[in-house]
């Protein structure tokens, strides 16, 4: 009975995140005018592959308020959640920079440091040499990863420039990963 009682802890924890993930990862279908800013027709917003992108808001490094609805209709977007204490972060945000960098001006990175407050992600940035590579966010509350179904790190998201979302990848992205999703909103 003693090695039961884990067992069904565990179950029973697996099965309410999974219930808790889902209610986080909601869609709801909006119709959208046609402006400059946003895609025409019926779009579901969502966090799946097709929807349109939850917006958000946050603060960068020099508090300057940017929202994603900010680059609709102008540039795509590569979004990555990332935190000081994921190793695989240190790996694959200098090497965001180098794609960024090679890259152009073609799309913008939105690098959101989660659940952190601006001073320890901005000491962590800066000790990569990454102040000016992409747009650092800061989200303390850690709001945003939860409304986008984060559940893995680090965590990234390939939307257009209409604001769909093209592609997810959950985990570290290799350099001809990251390439081949970038190639796939910028086409």
């Amino acid at each position: 009975m003693k090695k039961i009682i884990p067992i069904i802890v565990i179950i029973i924890t697996a099965v309410l995140a999974l219930v808790l993930r889902d209610s986080n990862n909601k869609e709801t279908s909006v119709s959208t005018p046609s402006t400059a800013k946003e895609p025409q027709g019926e779009l579901t917003v969502g966090t799946r592959i097709g929807n349109l992108a939850p917006d958000f808001e946050l603060k960068d490094y020099n508090g300057k308020t940017v929202r994603l609805s900010d680059f609709r209709g102008q540039k795509p977007v590569f979004i990555n959640f990332w935190a000081t204490w994921c190793p695989f972060c240190v790996e694959e945000l200098p090497l965001m920079a180098r794609v960024q960098k090679q890259s152009g001006d073609q799309y913008v990175t939105l690098a959101i440091n989660r659940g952190e407050d601006q001073k320890t992600g901005r000491k962590f940035t800066d000790q990569l040499g990454l102040a000016d590579a992409f747009v650092l966010l800061n989200d303390k509350s850690d709001s945003t990863y939860g409304r986008y179904g984060g559940f893995a790190m680090p965590h990234s998201v390939f939307i257009d420039r209409e604001g769909v979302i093209q592609d997810m990848k959950l985990g570290p992205l290799t350099e001809a990963e990251l390439i081949q999703k970038i190639n796939k909103i910028i086409k």
